[in-house]
């Protein structure tokens, strides 16, 4: 897990069964936006808002209005997590889901 958002070097994308908390699908793709000098966080919303996610786990709460701005209008959650590995986050974000009201 990244501490900073933009600069993370690859991002997880997992696909987690509402019902039981299986993970379906798992996989991780190199941040393509990683090397821009300025932008990272808004062009790297923007592709995790195209590739449709509904989650994004972080360490860090992206700043300012360009990330969160794209992630609100694309409708998608963002939580911090203060785990440090990607296990440990797909492990506490399911146990939050499966036990959230609604």
């Amino acid at each position: 897990m990244s501490a900073h958002f933009g600069r993370a070097p690859r991002f997880a994308l997992v696909t987690v069964c509402s019902a039981d908390g299986a993970i379906e699908e798992q996989r991780t793709l190199a941040n393509p936006h990683a090397a821009r000098a300025e932008g990272k966080g808004v062009s790297v919303a923007e592709w995790l808002a195209e590739m449709k996610v509904d989650v994004v786990l972080t360490r860090e709460i992206p700043q300012g209005p360009g990330p969160a701005h794209v992630f609100g209008e694309a409708g998608i959650g963002v939580r911090a997590t203060a785990a440090t590995t990607l296990p440990e986050a797909i492990d506490v974000a399911t146990r939050e889901a499966l036990t959230s009201p609604g």
